[in-house]
């Protein structure tokens, strides 16, 4: 069975020729040696330059700093949670992640994101009651019409649904995951992982 979770962030940058990737992060580095005081803003960018450059304990820092200081704006604190909650699941740390996931409630209500997130990592630790419940409310929401915030589409159409298969399926409940694996093809019908599903699903007798 397939489906994992996938977080990404595609974006456009024009890059002079002599662009150095570094660039950014030299200049907040420089400012700290200057003793210049950041800004709620500052400790953001500087705490994204970090993470993205994958000095993650230092962008952590940062970050925790910047949520600590209740003026960053209500998606910006959102982003920063997802980050969080990423870089702890990526070392296999299901608490802390959660706990990052849990924490962007407190500026919005539930986004499809986190309750993703909360949902695959309670399926890598088999807690398979739990990652559907999260997977169920994820499938549920609704994305925020007026929110300028990033949304990743799949967490709000085909992803819960395909992680949901994988959850039933475990639990040896083939019906409903084949059920939900149908569901996920309305949104990416010709995915491998769909039609790998489909193959499945007929040698054990449903089609």
């Amino acid at each position: 069975m397939y489906g994992n979770i996938i977080n990404s962030e595609i974006s456009i940058t024009h890059k002079k020729i002599n662009y150095s990737p570094n660039r950014n992060l030299e200049i907040f580095r420089n400012k700290l040696k200057e003793g210049v005081e950041f800004t709620p803003r500052d400790i953001l960018y500087y705490g994204n330059e970090l993470y993205e450059h994958e000095i993650f304990e230092e962008a952590l820092k940062y970050y925790n700093s910047f949520l600590d200081s209740k003026k960053g704006w209500y998606e910006d604190n959102i982003y920063v949670c997802g980050n969080i909650c990423d870089y702890y699941q990526s070392i296999n740390n299901g608490e802390e992640s959660r706990k990052y996931a849990f924490k962007s409630f407190e500026y919005d209500a539930p986004r499809a994101e986190a309750c993703c997130r909360l949902g695959f990592s309670f399926l890598q630790e088999n807690k398979i009651n739990q990652a559907i419940f999260w997977y169920e409310t994820a499938a549920n929401l609704k994305k925020p019409k007026d929110s300028l915030g990033f949304f990743n589409d799949a967490c709000w159409t085909w992803l819960p649904h395909l992680q949901l298969c994988v959850c039933y399926d475990r639990l040896g409940n083939h019906k409903l995951a084949y059920d939900h694996n149908e569901v996920a093809s309305k949104f990416i019908p010709n995915n491998k992982k769909i039609l790998y599903n489909r193959k499945y699903f007929k040698s054990i007798g449903l089609k």
